[in-house]
């Protein structure tokens, strides 16, 4: 097996590589069209049915190209070593691409590494080799692609040419991943800290969780999962440094046997980044910790959905929680279910919501406190009783969301010393939707020193408390024209 991979690294004598230290060269407006792909030579029929061929394409994550650089992500600890038949190229962690030359693949001028036509760098390679991703696993080396060999270590670089085009320098460059595939390959990894883990196939955590290093972790198209606590930063007192966790590209499926308990905690220094992830729960979504500090949460392009308490939500014990920020951009947040909440806010810090939609059953927000900036969105309450039936309209409020139904509540009202603090709420381009006869917008200030204060402008005035039932709170929501 390992005399098959070895002669296929002789391609590696077509091109001279050249070092790392090349940035890509040249506009590259003259080479639209250029792409990368992950490749792998096939099984020879000389090696016999039922026979295997191991090779680093399996630690090969993905390949990207853009503006000059092929960017490849690969676990290279998992990466073997091969000798090339080029004496001159030593030993090292092969791997192949596929390199598109797109529309160029007929210009009769076009040339690689300044000497090399495309003919002449696809010699002997069409039936060798196999396109390896997910959209279409069997398509082979297409006709305006050519092999190209990089080693993990000093990937490289390559350079077009053509008439009428300045040259173009391709840089490759390696980023190193951890490819987990089991719950024990995961802890491993994100205990270890030291790079990027990717899934290389659904995972449910058979443990309890708590990040303490930072870690970006793509899923990969993947589903990570557990019925147990995934924690940020949970010991913090004993290690103040900042913890940065990064989810992306796939779905986070985390469950609990309490509606309101927090699957995603998140502790004083800690911060998650959701990013295109679609992350459902049947508790609480992403819940910032008691008594914490600067932690925050940012949602890009992606859906919570709860079938719990709350989306999102904060705990407002003594002593309160300071600096709590959540960030959302075209995202959906939503805790549907009947008397559930999607946002609940009730300590020090912020939020600030774009171009997106947060949905409760009871109330879509509840911002009890903290600094809010709405921009473009939509609050809905789905399932919120008639202001007639509230009985949060005449009495203090209660703990959570044991305040009046809205899509959206603004401020306080308590008789003793909770929520000693003010809200402030600005709106641009916000809608509300409400069954008839509830509130879309409730807003009441507990006392001056806690000054409640909404405004803005929306496409269309909202169904709001009279003013005088505020308590002095500053209401100027005004429709732009």
């Amino acid at each position: 097996m390992k005399k098959f991979i070895v002669a296929l690294l002789a391609f590696a004598l077509v091109f001279a590589f050249t070092s790392c230290d090349n940035e890509a060269q040249g506009p590259t407006d003259d080479w639209d069209g250029i792409g990368v792909r992950i490749a792998r030579h096939t099984i020879p029929d000389e090696l016999g049915e039922g026979a295997t061929c191991e090779g680093n394409w399996d630690h090969v994550k993905s390949a990207t190209y853009a503006d000059g650089v092929v960017t490849v992500e690969a676990d290279l600890y998992d990466m073997a070593e091969y000798a090339s038949t080029n004496p001159d190229q030593g030993k090292h962690k092969w791997f192949a691409l596929f390199i598109s030359v797109g529309d160029f693949a007929e210009d009769d001028s076009l040339r690689i590494n300044e000497s090399i036509t495309l003919e002449q760098a696809r010699e002997g390679d069409t039936e060798k080799y196999e396109a390896v991703f997910a959209e279409d696993a069997d398509k082979a080396m297409a006709a305006n692609e050519f092999v190209f060999w990089a080693k993990a270590d000093d990937p490289g670089s390559i350079t077009l040419s053509r008439n009428g085009a300045t040259p173009l320098t391709i840089q490759v460059k390696v980023e190193d991943v951890d490819l987990v595939s089991s719950s024990d390959d995961f802890i491993s990894a994100i205990k270890a800290g030291d790079k990027k883990v990717a899934l290389a196939d659904n995972v449910t955590l058979t443990e309890k969780v708590n990040f303490t290093k930072s870690v970006d972790i793509d899923l990969n198209g993947k589903t990570l999962s557990t019925d147990l606590d995934l924690n940020i930063n949970e010991n913090a007192a004993e290690d103040p440094s900042v913890v940065d966790v990064t989810i992306s590209n796939g779905k986070l499926v985390l469950n609990s046997n309490s509606i309101t308990h927090g699957t995603l905690r998140l502790y004083t220094n800690s911060n998650v980044t959701l990013d295109d992830v679609e992350y459902t729960t049947n508790a609480t979504g992403i819940f910032f910790r008691q008594t914490n500090a600067n932690a925050k949460a940012v949602i890009k392009d992606s859906t919570i959905t709860s079938t719990g308490a709350y989306a999102i939500g904060t705990n407002a014990s003594k002593e309160e929680s300071e600096n709590m920020i959540v960030e959302i951009e075209n995202s959906t947040i939503s805790a549907a279910k009947e008397g559930s909440t999607g946002i609940l806010f009730n300590v020090g810090g912020g939020v600030t919501i774009k171009n997106s939609t947060v949905i409760g059953g009871k109330q879509a927000m509840i911002a009890r406190g903290g600094t809010h900036s709405f921009t473009d969105t939509k609050f809905v309450a789905e399932d919120a009783l008639a202001a007639s039936d509230d009985e949060y309209l005449d009495k203090d409020w209660d703990t959570g969301n044991g305040v009046p139904c809205a899509a959206l509540v603004v401020g306080n009202r308590n008789s003793g010393n909770s929520y000693p603090y003010g809200t402030t709420v600005t709106l641009e381009g916000v809608t509300f939707e409400a069954p008839e006869g509830v509130y879309e917008i409730y807003v009441y200030e507990n006392k001056e020193e806690e000054a409640v204060i909404v405004d803005g402008f929306v496409p269309t005035l909202p169904f709001v408390n009279e003013k005088d039932t505020m308590n002095g709170a500053t209401y100027e929501v005004r429709v732009k024209k």
